[in-house]
Order: C-alpha cells, then structure tokens, then sequence
C-alpha cells in the first residue's frame, strides 16, 4: 500500500495522504492522546490545505484568463510546452514584447521614411486642425509662405496672415462646405508665385472637420514657359511673315511688268535675294536652337586655338564694322593659348557675341576684345561702347526673340535667337558667360572656360 501520494500544488508544494499518515501514527504511538492530538493538527493543515486549493483554482482561473488575453494579442502563437501555466504565460508575455517592440521599431521606421519623403516633396504641405491651427507642414512650404512660415506654429498665427487672399478663401470654403477645393491662386512673396492649390477637409465619423490638408504645387516655371512657348510662336510667325511679305509684294510688282524695266527687275530680284537669305538664316536659328534645347547637338573635343578662333570671329564681322567705322582692338598675349573644347560651338559663341556688339554699337563705336588665364580657366571678355543693357531687360536677353526697350529703338535686324543661342551654347560646352552692363554705357560679356 502506497502511503504517499504526491500532488503539485503550483509546482512546489506536496500533499500527504491523510488516511495512510493517521495509520502509521496509530501503530507507531499506540496512544489515544497522541493520535487525536495528532489528527487534529493534522485535520488543521487539511483545512488549510483546502482554502490553498480554492486560492490556486482561483489563480488558475485568473491564469487563464490572461492567457486568453494575451492569445488575443498574438498573431501567429509560437511557443514551446511548459509544464505550468505560469511557465506558458511568461513565455507568451516575452513572445508578445519581442513582437510589440518589433512592430514598433517598424512604426518609427515607417514614419522617419514618410517624414524624410514629406521633407523632399517639391510641394508645399500643410496640415490645419479643427481650430485652423498649423500641426504639421514641411519645409517647401517656404517658398510660399516666405517669412511667415517661422510664425505657424505660433499662438497668435491667423490665416489672413498668408499673403494670399485667394489661398485663405480656398482653405475657409473647405471648412465651411467639407468638400475638396481645387483652384490656381497667387501668392505674394519676394515675386509673384502662381500655385495650383488642393485644400482637402479631412472628416471624422461624425462628418465633422477635423483636420483640413492644404497642398501646394508652384508653377510659376511652369506658366513662364507657356508664355515663352506662346511668345515664340507669335515671334516667329511674325518674322517669318516679314521677309515672305516683302518676297511675296517684289514678285507681284515683277509679275505686273516690272520684269520688262531692267533696272526695277535688277534691283527687286537683289532684294528678294536679300529677304531669302534672312529668311534661310531665321530658319537656320530655329533649327539650331531646337536642337541645343533638346540635347541633340553632338560636341567634339579638341585642341582649339583661342587666339586664331577670335581673328577668324573678328573676320566674319568685319564688314559691318567697317561701314559703320567702329575700331575692333584686341589685347591678347602672343603666348598661345589652348583649351580642350568644341572649336565650331566656340566659334559661334564669339562670333554671334561680336554680331551683337557691332550690331548695338552707334557710328564710330569702339569694340575691345580681351584674353587672359586665370588658374585653370581661359576668359575671353567682348566689352562694346554701344546701347547698354538695362536692369529689367538683363534678366530676359537670352529669352527667344526677346529684345529690349532699348534695342527695339534702336531698329537693328536680326532674327532675335543670336544671344538664346549662345546662352544654350555656353551651357552645352559647360562654360559660364558673364554680363556686366549698364543702360547707355555700353556692355562687357566675359566668356569663362574650363582648360
């Protein structure tokens, strides 16, 4: 006969039978005193022992309840056999910590990637709550707000403080109507900005503004170019219809019987000569630039001769300078001087620099042409005495067909693509062409050009 019996009592503690101990005392004592005193200290500890059993189903019972909690929480359970639940429930509560700490180092992850992404966005971005007050925006958002943008955050910021009555218009309408709102506004800053807003009211459950999100898209390039694109076509039209005009009106005079008069015939054919040949040139400029503005000129390098570049420039304009006695001079060292580069975009660099001096420069102008090495760079600068250029049309003389206030009075033929051409030139050899003028006083063009 087995005397004991064991039971785990949360894993540690063991119960004796109670029959089997109250035989052994009886034989061992043979004493009624001993043996009642003994089963009733006995019969105490069975006593306590039940109230330990009700402590422990009651434990078990709040055991298990966390466990079904904890397996709530866990996607995809993933743990070993344990003898207790207490076991079982450390493991779970480690493996649901790992997880959590996973999920939330990825949540940090996620949103230093979406803040690095909003950070870089070429967009302005801003976020108004309930109350219109700025919670989130980033830092592109500065171009269009300038230096209003380091008071958003502050107590006191209001909408209408936005240099935009027509963007806080947009951003209230969404409050007021919770529908997107979608609109071109300008916004005053330093110069004239025009944005593409969206203003878009982010609704609650309850169908209540909560926040609004505002983005901003410039497109002042953008519009810039259209109206470039537009100028050019409206320019080019005219000086295309120039030159036909006048071949179209010889003709007719010829076709009416002017032919018969030799010298009328001589003299109108010399002209529509005259106009054919402007007319081949403007389509050359067209042509030429097309192919600059979309990358397609291809560039060799070489071994160029500056000093000979610039005596074979000067020759091409030569005559024109002649008939309006204007003095070209040089002061170029007698050392040769090379650079690595393309002799022919180089060429018509010059040439079409040296073209405009002539052309813009008065009667018995003067025209100096200088070379000098300053480190690893070549400078050739073409200072002229002739129109000058003013302020507001320096930052437009490179614009197709573009020709100032100035340069209109002064009535001189082109085809108006001489100086976009070079411009693009520069770029394509990766040079820098510097102007440095002044309305009445004459213009300095200082071409810089890596050896």
């Amino acid at each position: 006969m087995n005397l004991l019996s064991k039971n785990q009592i949360n894993g540690s503690k063991v119960v004796w039978s109670m029959t089997g101990i109250m035989w052994v005392l009886f034989i061992l004592f043979k004493s009624i005193d001993m043996f009642l005193y003994i089963s009733l200290l006995l019969t105490g500890i069975a006593l306590a022992n039940t109230v330990s059993q009700k402590e422990i189903k009651k434990r078990e019972q709040y055991l298990h309840t966390v466990l079904s909690m904890v397996d709530a929480l866990i996607d995809e359970p993933n743990y070993k056999y344990c003898d207790s639940k207490s076991d079982l429930l450390e493991q779970k509560i480690n493996y649901l910590a790992r997880t959590l700490n996973e999920k939330t180092t990825r949540i940090f992850q996620q949103h230093t990637q979406l803040h690095t992404l909003m950070e870089h966005l070429p967009v302005g971005i801003m976020v108004l709550n309930a109350q219109k007050k700025v919670v989130l925006s980033n830092q592109s958002l500065k171009v269009f707000l300038g230096d209003i943008f380091e008071m958003i955050y502050l107590e006191y910021f209001k909408l209408d403080m936005i240099r935009s009555s027509s963007l806080v218009q947009l951003i209230e309408k969404a409050y007021s109507t919770k529908e997107t709102q979608k609109s071109p506004v300008y916004v005053y800053e330093s110069t004239e900005l025009s944005v593409d807003a969206h203003v878009i009211p982010l609704l609650n459950t309850y169908q209540q503004v909560d926040d609004v999100l505002v983005i901003l898209y410039d497109l002042t390039e953008y519009r810039r170019l259209q109206i470039a694109q537009s100028d050019f076509v409206s320019n080019a039209s005219h000086e295309l219809k120039t030159p036909v005009s006048i071949i179209k009106g010889f003709v007719e005079t010829l076709m009416d019987g002017a032919k018969d008069d030799e010298d009328a015939r001589e003299k109108f054919l010399a002209i529509i000569y005259q106009e054919t040949e402007k007319l081949e040139q403007l389509m050359k400029d067209i042509l030429l630039l097309s192919k600059l503005e979309k990358k397609a000129m291809l560039m060799t390098k070489e071994v160029v001769h500056v000093q000979r570049i610039i005596h074979e420039s000067i020759a091409l304009v030569q005559d024109e300078a002649q008939d309006k006695h204007i003095c070209i001079d040089t002061d170029i060292s007698d050392e040769s001087v090379w650079i690595i580069g393309d002799k022919h975009h180089l060429m018509q660099i010059i040439s079409n620099i040296l073209s405009n001096a002539v052309r813009y420069t008065k009667q018995d102008g003067y025209i100096r042409i200088c070379v000098c090495e300053q480190n690893d760079t070549v400078q050739i600068s073409i200072k002229d005495t002739g129109i000058g250029i003013s302020l507001k049309d320096k930052e437009r003389i490179f614009e197709r067909f573009y020709r100032g206030d100035n340069a209109q009075k002064f009535n001189e033929q082109g085809t108006g693509l001489g100086l976009s051409i070079v411009k693009n030139l520069v770029d394509t050899i990766g040079a820098e062409l510097i102007v440095d003028s002044q309305l009445g006083f004459g213009t300095k063009m200082t071409l810089v050009i890596k050896k």
